[in-house]
């Protein structure tokens, strides 16, 4: 994977599904590059990355899609730190995402969509999207722990 980012110094979006590598892979793409803005990740398989720096975010991520992880939370720093990021979707990646969300809302506020499809997330992690001003789009699937609480403070600012 590093051998990619060296390599292809245009590459604006990365999507890999099923594949053996893991975090450390993409971690080695998203860091060498100046201009990748997508970043898809689904079903890594490469999930035994001891050792693996944190992320230090995307200066350039736009949208970060994270899908069927059993660790998408190696991918908390990258969100957290990628200030340009305007679309986030998680969808199946187990944990609890509150504080990522929380975090994602003091820091990343330029935010227009977010997905949250079958995440474990409650009413902490909406009031933590709800600091994300330009949020235009929200969409919540199969989230029962959100309530009307979390849902009012998003409407509310």
């Amino acid at each position: 994977m590093l051998g990619l980012a060296r390599n292809c110094k245009n590459l604006k979006k990365l999507s890999v599904v099923s594949c053996l590598f893991g975090v450390k892979g993409i971690h080695a793409v998203v860091d060498n590059s100046n201009v990748i803005e997508e970043l898809s990740v689904k079903r890594l398989r490469g999930v035994n990355d001891d050792g693996v720096e944190s992320f230090c975010g995307g200066s350039s991520l736009k949208s970060i899609c994270l899908k069927e992880l059993v660790n998408g939370h190696a991918f908390a720093p990258l969100i957290i730190g990628s200030r340009k990021l305007q679309t986030l979707k998680l969808i199946r990646c187990i944990g609890d995402w509150d504080t990522t969300l929380t975090s994602v809302g003091k820091l990343s506020s330029g935010l227009i969509e977010i997905h949250l499809e079958k995440i474990q997330v409650s009413d902490v992690g909406l009031v933590g999207v709800s600091k994300c001003l330009k949020l235009e789009t929200l969409h919540l699937v199969k989230t029962p722990e959100c309530s009307d609480v979390g849902l009012i403070a998003v409407a509310e600012h």
